[in-house]
């Protein structure tokens, strides 16, 4: 499942990401702007609070992100949880 949601670095404006993969303690993310690995980010999925969360990694406008306490697992499964 691919979802739209917002990513905001710092005091920058938030920008458009999609996210996929998504587990209870992690996530694939796609960005148009490169994502410093290492940054606490920011993490807004739709009706859901924001999410703090660490950069993995990043290459070629994806990158995987870390999140600091785990989705609660209804969470994780209403965006499409992976095996």
């Amino acid at each position: 499942m691919n979802v739209a949601a917002m990513l905001k670095l710092r005091a920058l404006s938030a920008d458009h990401i999609h996210i996929s993969d998504i587990s209870i303690n992690s996530c694939r993310l796609r960005s148009r702007w490169h994502v410093p690995v290492g940054s606490k980010v920011r993490v807004f999925l739709p009706r859901l609070e924001p999410w703090w969360a660490i950069v993995s990694w990043y290459e070629g406008g994806e990158g995987g992100l870390e999140f600091d306490r785990p989705l609660h697992p209804m969470v994780a499964q209403r965006y499409g949880l992976r095996a």
